[in-house]
């Protein structure tokens, strides 16, 4: 349960609240862009589970590889692999290949403060290591360029990380706090949000509503079922 001091915080700061769907607004205006995950139809080569494999190895690579990384990075990743699939088909063994590339952008777009080796990383000798020499560094680049030419203004979208940080910051909660290993508010909302980047079927969510979910979730977790702006239903 959380304390008292929490759940006044939770109702106060009306500006805050205000700000704050202000921005949720923008971001849900953007969200005809996000996959809606209809394109295993056009795929010919690639399935759901394919797809997982390669996330659930993105992952990997965030936690363990990059941990420098922020958390936007690979949700941001997932977002750019499942649009290119949506535009272009891919072969099952290119799959990976997409993925790390659809990596290295994503930390481009996020990483603003730059990575240790970033130099490595944009020219894809690092990346291309990351999968056992399945792919030259040329390749990984050209995937690079393919991914930007395919999408070109769209790169970037909504993810629903963006949209529970959003709602997670009327809780106080700092950018910090993501990247603790403690088990808070925020992270078990984070928990619930990354679990669906795995399942292809949630693709026909809406970030918005996902994030929605993970948040109201968590705040279930913690007790808070009464306050009246935490309805996340509402956002």
């Amino acid at each position: 349960m959380v304390s008292t001091d929490m759940r006044t915080r939770c109702t106060t700061d009306p500006e805050m609240i205000t700000a704050v769907r202000r921005t949720i607004a923008g971001l849900q205006s953007l969200e005809a862009s996000c996959s809606h995950g209809g394109y295993f139809a056009f795929q010919t080569d690639v399935t759901a589970d394919h797809r997982a494999v390669v996330v659930d190895w993105l992952s990997h690579v965030f936690t363990f590889d990059f941990p420098g990384c922020s958390h936007r990075t690979f949700f941001l990743a997932v977002s750019i692999m499942d649009r290119f699939l949506e535009k272009k088909r891919v072969q099952r063994l290119k799959l990976q290949l997409l993925g790390i590339a659809a990596f290295a952008l994503a930390s481009l777009v996020e990483d603003v403060s730059g990575l240790p080796g970033e130099a490595d990383v944009l020219s894809g000798s690092l990346l291309a290591t990351l999968c056992n020499g399945a792919y030259t560094p040329a390749e990984v680049a050209d995937m690079r360029t393919d991914i930007l030419v395919t999408l070109r203004e769209g790169l970037v979208a909504p993810t629903s990380l963006q949209f529970a940080q959003e709602i997670l910051h009327v809780l106080r909660a700092g950018d910090a706090v993501w990247s603790s290993d403690s088990i808070t508010l925020c992270g078990i909302a984070l928990y619930f949000i990354e679990v669906t980047a795995l399942d292809a079927t949630m693709l026909r969510f809406a970030p918005s509503a996902i994030a929605a979910a993970g948040c109201q979730l968590a705040l279930n977790a913690y007790g808070i079922v009464h306050t009246p702006w935490v309805r996340c239903d509402r956002w």
